[in-house]
């Protein structure tokens, strides 16, 4: 039997620290999907339709509205110097576009 596998590709790297951090916020949002997922189907599976309706909507809307409080909270200073990088609205007027 001949050996195919080379030194180099049996090695799996080290995982290099990207030095972002871990957002709480996305935590927090990932434990109320969670959390509202179970509850939901839990609710459902014992006959409270309502509490499971409830419960199932929010998990469904988690997501959505944690993208949103995320993108909210990375939002520059609108008081900001122009030359300091921010939002598209606070330096839209730098922009110049040719037709085509």
């Amino acid at each position: 039997m001949v050996n195919t596998t080379s030194d180099a590709g049996d090695r799996v790297p080290a995982a290099q620290p990207s030095g972002e951090k871990v957002s709480v916020r996305g935590l927090v949002v990932a434990a109320a999907w969670a959390l509202g997922l179970a509850v939901g189907l839990i609710a459902l599976a014992i006959g409270h339709q309502v509490v499971a309706v409830v419960a199932l909507v929010l998990a469904v809307m988690a997501p959505g509205l944690g993208l949103a409080w995320v993108s909210h909270s990375r939002r520059a200073n609108p008081d900001a110097p122009p030359g300091e990088p921010g939002s598209f609205a606070a330096r839209w007027h730098g922009l110049h576009f040719s037709a085509r």
